[in-house]
């Protein structure tokens, strides 16, 4: 069953730390220090700009920040101000220190940003920092805007910001980058609750509803509600996050372009859909939890299809399925509950936020919701007003086929014309509609790609097809003029999938034969997508960053293990050269006997010398070497050969 969670639409963005130069604040503010952060997506459908991760381990947000130990110090230093040993690596690195903030890890990446989880050294606690990747000043403005919507908000189910600062450029010619800090949340979203008993689901969204609501009063609309904007730490309180199209109720910042669509189309309200800016309220957020709801509780989200289009369309025109199509033992009241989040007309939901966390009070109380399911004749007559001139057209086909059955069965008497009356003139339409060319060209190719798209990712790829990278790259080379407004996607695609090589790298530590396998596929699925993007200018970040991550996987590949080898050759022989697959090994110890460990295998050749006996030159390598064994050569430098034996 699709999870709600799916993104074909989401994007990603490779960054590296930013500066380590002191930031620039322009507001900050103390809040409780709980962990913060967001794991990877699970599949489903999305078009919106989000942040994906791995999911941390889980651990209790309310001690970890330190390491807090009874006892004293022999330095006196107080335990509090202990650096955790995941942060201690970067202590000294200027690249991964900002400010007051140690960086160490990226755990998401989207479109306009990057979030690394990092250390606070001076509150010693660990906080999430959001970078802008991008520099028009319309990005930055929505930018700030969004951390001083997000700042006004007090409420224990809503993340706090803590601080917004620049990071100067760290290299000649880079872009200053904007940041702000907010707490860090340890958990996973609220896609990853899917399987939680139905009351306790209902319980989170009552108080995810009562968040929103405290948001509403501050005059704050979110506008993107959806799992993935809601937090769970590992003890199961929900927090909301990213209010990055958030608006203000009061005055609508001019960053918002009037009819302009932003959010996610499966959770959004039909005002929303239709672009009327004007209409967007509380109410529209009611609507986006009741979809997340929906999504959350069936597995399913309330609407999908191939494009984005094809999904607005159809949360402004039809009705959600019922909930039991889904799950056939669902309460009738909280389907009620539900679908009354998500009427078409607003009139029908819920009057705000906190009615709807009352109902759902209600009912986790056993008592009557206020919720009434539309009956089955109103449900009937919704879908006869949609469909009102096709059976409009039935009903006049039915009525002219009756005409003409008469006409034929009761044939009037031959009627002689003596003067025939001259036929009417041709009808002329002086402005004939005209076909949209284009837009017909961009679903034709966009429907083509999203095929391609399926056999090419990452998750899903099977080697075995030599003409996937050709047709994948003609296609991408008629983009310009078949569909140039969908680059943007096609950008955000090769972005997402170089996050899910360069997360299963870093999972392919430790050696071992299965590690090896899926190290071997990275090589081969980065060597087929190379192809797809072949004199694709746009591509060529995201080419150079896989181009990295298939080296490292390469490495993995080829990785056969390590061993020690022990060189015992007299007279006091001397290593002059040592190397492996044609690279020297660094050594720092030449004169035998000696012993060297850790060498990785492969194939071999060492130079042997003395002064006055010559040089020796003996070769071994993969045939021979064994993982975790040790090797000794042994005799004598005058000697033919040299002894090549395998230690117990």
């Amino acid at each position: 069953m699709p999870n709600p969670e799916e993104d074909k639409g989401s994007v990603d963005v490779t960054s590296k730390p930013p500066s380590s130069a002191k930031p620039t604040s322009s507001s900050s503010a103390k809040a409780p220090s709980s962990l913060t952060s967001a794991p990877s997506n699970p599949a489903g459908l999305e078009q919106t700009i989000k942040s994906d991760s791995s999911q941390q381990p889980k651990s209790d947000s309310r001690t970890q920040g330190g390491t807090l130990k009874k006892g004293g110090s022999s330095s006196g230093k107080s335990r509090l101000d202990d650096v955790p040993a995941e942060a201690i690596p970067y202590i000294e690195d200027p690249t991964r220190n900002l400010g007051q903030y140690i960086l160490v890890k990226q755990i998401g990446k989207g479109g306009m940003g990057a979030v690394w989880k990092a250390w606070d050294k001076k509150l010693t606690r660990w906080v999430a920092i959001k970078f802008l990747l991008v520099s028009e000043e319309e990005d930055v403005l929505r930018f700030q805007r969004e951390a001083k919507l997000a700042a006004r908000l007090r409420h224990p189910n809503i993340a706090p910001i803590y601080e917004v600062g620049e990071a100067p450029a760290q290299n000649a010619g880079e872009q200053t980058r904007h940041y702000l800090a907010m707490e860090y949340i340890d958990g996973y979203t609220m896609a990853g609750a899917t399987n939680l008993p139905l009351n306790e689901i209902l319980d989170l969204f009552m108080k995810v509803a009562q968040g929103i609501e405290a948001a509403h009063k501050a005059g704050v609309v979110h506008r993107d509600l959806k799992p993935a904007n809601i937090m769970l730490t590992s003890d199961k309180w929900p927090y909301v996050m990213d209010f990055g199209l958030a608006k203000a109720i009061q005055a609508e910042s001019s960053l918002s372009v009037s009819g302009a669509v932003m959010g996610t189309p499966a959770y959004m309200p039909p005002e929303q859909a239709q672009g009327q800016l004007d209409q967007i309220d509380a109410q529209s957020d009611v609507y986006s939890l009741g979809a997340t709801m929906y999504a959350v509780l069936c597995k399913k989200q309330p609407f999908t299809g191939q494009t984005p289009m094809e999904i607005l369309m159809k949360v402004c025109k039809d009705d959600p399925p019922p909930l039991k199509t889904h799950v056939a033992d669902m309460p009738e009241p909280v389907e009620q509950i539900v679908l009354k989040c998500m009427a078409k007309d607003k009139a029908e939901r819920y009057a705000s936020a906190q009615a709807l966390a009352d109902d759902l009070k209600r009912y986790l109380s056993n008592q009557e919701i206020e919720a009434k399911g539309p009956s089955s004749l109103k449900l009937a007559a919704r879908k006869a007003k949609r469909n009102i001139w096709p059976l409009m057209l039935t009903f006049i086909v039915l009525g002219a086929g009756g005409v003409i059955a008469y006409l034929l069965l009761n044939k009037p008497p031959p009627v002689v014309i003596k003067d025939p009356v001259k036929p009417d003139p041709p009808i002329v339409i002086n402005n004939p509609p005209v076909e949209d060319v284009a837009g017909k060209k961009a679903v034709v190719w966009y429907s083509g790609w999203i095929k391609l798209a399926e056999m090419m990712d990452f998750d899903d790829w099977k080697p075995g097809d030599p003409t996937l990278a050709e047709n994948a790259n003609k296609h991408l080379a008629a983009l310009k003029s078949d569909a140039p407004n969908r680059q943007s996607d096609i950008y955000d695609w090769y972005d997402r999938q170089t996050t899910k090589v360069e997360n299963q790298v870093g999972r392919l530590s430790g050696g071992g034969d299965e590690k090896r396998g899926a190290a071997a596929r990275i090589v081969a699925w980065y060597d087929m997508i190379q192809g797809t993007a072949k004199g694709i200018d746009f591509l060529k970040r995201q080419m150079d960053s896989a181009a990295k991550l298939r080296a490292d996987a390469a490495r993995i590949a080829s990785y056969k293990g390590s061993f020690t080898l022990k060189v015992f050759v007299g007279p006091y022989a001397e290593i002059t050269k040592l190397t492996r697959d044609g690279k020297d090994v660094p050594l720092s110890q030449r004169v035998t006997p000696l012993t060297l460990g850790g060498l990785e295998i492969g194939e071999f050749e060492i130079e042997l010398s003395h002064p006055q006996l010559g040089k020796k030159v003996e070769k071994f390598g993969t045939k021979q070497l064994k993982d975790g064994k040790v090797f000794q050569i042994s005799g004598r430098i005058q000697d033919p050969k040299l002894r090549m034996t395998e230690l117990p």
